[in-house]
């Protein structure tokens, strides 16, 4: 020791814990003669109870008394605790690592976690030098609880969050699905309605929906068609507005799903097939569906091929009929000029030649008439040939001039284009030969006569020939056609039954036009070409 080498007279041993009894003592020795000590060891307990009451020892208790997260605070040698305050058990209860021990020698910062059944500290420890000795170091010990409770707090805020943030994804994910499913559905909904509403719009036959208040909620491209009605303005109104009163009763009240009615449109008859039927829509209303179909040509067909085959029957019947006729006929006229010339009576000659010649005549006239019937019986197979429609009326027209201007009746030939057609020429002409004299004949003086020619879908020519004369008996509408039939006084009722069967050889159809305001109109309809 420095004491006996007479280094220094005093040394500080300070504080030591007592061996044989309980307590502390502190310890200095004093040098002596020839190279002795004398050491004196006193109770240091009131000693170190007065220093941990002042200075140092009242700082720190301050600091941990006013900070209970602060667990403890003390000044430690290598030897023992100078100062401390707090729960300075678990001073007494830790051992110094090597940590704390590189820290006292090296001057720097360490740190431990001391962790005990209810509590876990953390301590930090720092070297304290004073008149530039090391006295001990500092150590002070933090409770981990506020952290923890931080941690915890933390955890939940992220359990919650994560819990939320779990809902949010599953609605968004529902929603997503939701949201594709709808737009899936929503496409698969307009493929369908425009894939229902094409095939309504686009279908042959007229489609009529009401609802169930029986006003229109469908009105298709073929109803608009068929009835000559706004598509938009028609919704909404009655059925009556379409039909007529009768018709109307007739499909609403009667329970028969499928009617046959004729209806007037715009003048002209139509005769409609109707298929009524109904069904309910997603909130339980009755709504009815009417499909109506336009059978009006099919009924001219139908009364064309009727009057056909009755025209075949009756000129075959002509036929031999006027076979029968002709020889007697010829003989009695033979014999008839025969007696007027060779034979002279006494009475009365010029009575008797007046008669024999009005025999002649009228024998003529019937020879006349039954070759007419040949005519129509045995029809002369048709020749077709491209011909221009502009340059065979414009010779009609130049054929009947005379007759027409000393008439002073017009005839104006409008044609929407200069069409080429492949007719029989010489027939086609004897058809508006026999319609312009038929039409001459009624007129008498001061009228006119239209032609108007166009072209129609399923390349087909309509003519529509018509006269502003006195017209026909409606009475009589359906007698026109008819073989024999005839409202002249000198006519032979045939005219017609031969203008009729030449459009049929034509494969085309000639129709009463009913709509006309005044006068006769006829409609004819021909394919543009025929074999």
């Amino acid at each position: 020791m420095p004491i006996f080498e007479g280094l220094s007279d005093t040394v500080q041993i300070g504080y030591r814990e007592s061996q044989g009894q309980t307590g502390y003592r502190f310890a200095f020795a004093l040098s002596a003669k020839d190279r002795s000590a004398i050491v004196i060891i006193v109770d240091a307990t009131d000693m170190r109870n007065f220093k941990r009451d002042i200075d140092f020892g009242a700082l720190i208790r301050q600091i941990t008394d006013g900070n209970p997260e602060i667990i403890y605070i003390a000044l430690q040698d290598s030897n023992d605790i100078i100062a401390a305050s707090g729960k300075v058990d678990y001073l007494k209860n830790t051992t110094l690592s090597n940590m704390f021990l590189n820290t006292y020698q090296e001057e720097a910062f360490a740190s431990q976690t001391i962790s005990t059944d209810t509590l876990q500290v953390f301590e930090l420890a720092h070297p304290f030098v004073y008149d530039e000795q090391m006295i001990g170091f500092f150590r002070i010990g933090l409770s981990l609880q506020p952290i923890q409770d931080i941690n915890k707090r933390i955890y939940r805020r992220l359990i919650v969050i994560s819990f939320i943030l779990v809902i949010i994804g599953f609605v968004l994910l529902v929603y997503l699905f939701t949201r594709q499913r709808l737009n899936i559905l929503q496409k698969q909904y307009t493929a369908i309605e425009t894939y229902s509403s094409n095939i309504i719009s686009h279908v042959s036959d007229a489609i009529i929906v009401l609802d169930a208040g029986k006003c229109i909620k469908i009105f298709n491209d073929a109803a608009v068609k068929l009835f000559k009605k706004d598509g938009t303005q028609i919704l909404g109104n009655r059925l009556n507005s379409i039909f007529e009163a009768d018709n109307y009763r007739t499909l609403m009240d009667e329970p028969s799903l499928l009617e046959q009615i004729e209806s007037q449109v715009e003048g002209k008859k139509l005769n409609l097939l109707v298929s009524k039927s109904f069904f309910e829509d997603g909130e339980g209303n009755t709504n009815i569906i009417l499909v109506i179909r336009d059978l009006t040509e099919q009924k001219q067909l139908e009364a064309q091929l009727e009057r056909k085959h009755r025209l075949t029957a009756m000129g075959e019947l002509a036929s031999s009929v006027a076979h029968e006729i002709r020889n007697p006929l010829n003989t009695i006229g033979t014999i008839v000029q025969q007696l007027n010339k060779d034979f002279e009576p006494k009475n009365n000659p010029e009575e008797y030649h007046e008669l024999a010649e009005l025999v002649h005549s009228e024998v003529k006239r019937i020879n006349d008439t039954v070759q007419d019937f040949l005519r129509f019986a045995r029809p002369e197979p048709i020749e077709t040939a491209e011909f221009s429609l502009t340059d065979f009326f414009n010779q009609l027209q130049k054929q009947y001039h005379s007759m027409l201007k000393g008439a002073k009746i017009s005839l104006n030939i409008i044609s929407e284009g200069d069409y080429v057609v492949k007719w029989d020429e010489r027939k086609m002409k004897q058809v508006f030969i026999n319609l312009l004299q038929n039409s001459i004949e009624a007129i008498g003086k001061n009228g006119k006569i239209v032609i108007l020619i166009s072209q129609i879908p399923n390349n087909k020519i309509e003519i529509r020939f018509s006269d502003n004369g006195p017209g026909l008996n409606p009475a009589i509408h359906d007698k026109i056609f008819n073989l024999y039939f005839t409202t002249k006084a000198k006519g032979t009722g045939i005219g017609l039954s031969i203008v009729q069967r030449i459009i049929y050889e034509h494969n085309g159809i000639i129709n009463l036009d009913i709509s006309s305001e005044k006068g006769a109109a006829f409609l004819i309809i021909l394919p543009v070409g025929i074999n």
